[in-house]
């Protein structure tokens, strides 16, 4: 348990100059949330509007009946502390597609993560599945596109600003090179002319990322998921890439003129290691890394959590160490994280968390 009451969340929000409001969302995304039967769904999600403010933040969380958090049906209460307005919660599914930033960005789930297997920290397969479309056949992707347009929500892709494919592992690089392609290219026909955000760990040669700097947006968001034991707890098409190799990679797609980011589980390394090797990503980033703290999606996952992240102050010293090293010109944003360690303030400064 990282806290139970209210005294506990403002002690460590003095302690670390932290927003009060930013402490609470971190151990609310770290304990789960009781108030659902987690036999309908061990996960669930909602939104919730913080007290004294004003706009909403989004959650998929486990549902913990031993959290000292708890969901009513229409408000979520810190022991007897009301923190929060919230809608009711959902199971948390392994969506297709979803949107963010308001409506401007798509997540787009085509390879089928539910059915990915191996790295011992990720449970989307154990996720109610609800991305089974074959969106690696080019007329079936044609047809979702057009179906997302089919809701009324907007007439064409102009105001999308970028196209997030977040998949399972590719047989291999080449056909994962073929898909975003493809993306671009069926999405295009529709008006789309953002950004296709690669997400994932399979693009490693320079002529594949020639390729795609030649042929439209693409920006890499490299999964690296942690610094230690990678080879025991990720599966072998993502730990051959090395670290090492991993910042070669963004190094020449930031060369070529794509953005680059990378994906980190904060919880299952030391904070010595984190401090060391995030600032060897100052030079090969063009944006802020992608901090997921780390959700535990089945009860065995426990023993994957470093021994020292069980307290709160490991990830509050955590943000100093992530703030220091990423502290101009790349900040994170609220719509691209539901499980940052950032919600309202960054290094001092409000961060943008559009609906």
């Amino acid at each position: 348990m990282f806290f139970r009451t209210m005294s506990d969340v403002n002690r460590y929000a003095q302690d670390y100059n932290v927003p009060p409001v930013d402490v609470m969302l971190l151990g609310l995304n770290l304990m789960g949330v009781g108030g659902f039967d987690p036999k309908i769904s061990p996960r669930g999600r909602f939104r919730m509007v913080p007290m004294m403010f004003n706009w909403p933040f989004f959650f998929a969380i486990t549902i913990n009946p031993e959290s000292p958090f708890f969901h009513d049906g229409r408000q979520v209460w810190l022991g007897s502390n009301l923190i929060g307005e919230a809608t009711p919660i959902t199971p948390d599914t392994c969506s297709e597609t979803y949107y963010r930033k308001g409506g401007r960005v798509i997540t787009l789930n085509s390879n089928s993560r539910s059915s990915c297997r191996g790295c011992q920290f990720c449970g989307t397969f154990s996720l109610i599945p609800d991305d089974f479309s074959d969106l690696l056949q080019e007329e079936n992707l044609r047809r979702k596109a057009q179906t997302l347009l089919d809701d009324g929500t907007m007439t064409d892709y102009r105001q999308i600003e970028s196209i997030g494919v977040v998949t399972g592992c590719f047989r291999d690089e080449q056909e994962c090179l073929n898909h975003l392609l493809m993306v671009n290219r069926v999405f295009g026909e529709f008006g789309f002319s953002g950004e296709v955000r690669y997400i994932g760990s399979q693009i490693t040669k320079r002529e594949s990322l020639e390729t795609l700097s030649s042929a439209g947006t693409f920006a890499i968001y490299l999964t690296v998921e942690c610094f230690d034991r990678r080879e025991l707890i990720m599966k072998k098409k993502k730990s051959r890439v090395t670290l090492e190799w991993g910042r070669e990679i963004l190094g020449l797609a930031k060369e070529l003129g794509m953005d680059t980011s990378m994906l980190y589980v904060l919880g299952l390394d030391s904070l010595e290691s984190t401090a060391r090797e995030f600032p060897k990503y100052r030079t090969v980033l063009t944006r802020h890394p992608l901090i997921n703290v780390y959700q535990l999606y089945q009860p065995w996952q426990m023993r994957l959590r470093h021994s020292s992240a069980q307290t709160l102050d490991y990830y509050l010293q955590a943000r100093e160490i992530l703030e220091a090293a990423f502290s101009e010109g790349s900040w994170p944003f609220g719509y691209d994280n539901y499980r940052s360690l950032w919600y309202t303030q960054y290094d001092g400064v409000a961060i943008q968390n559009p609906i």
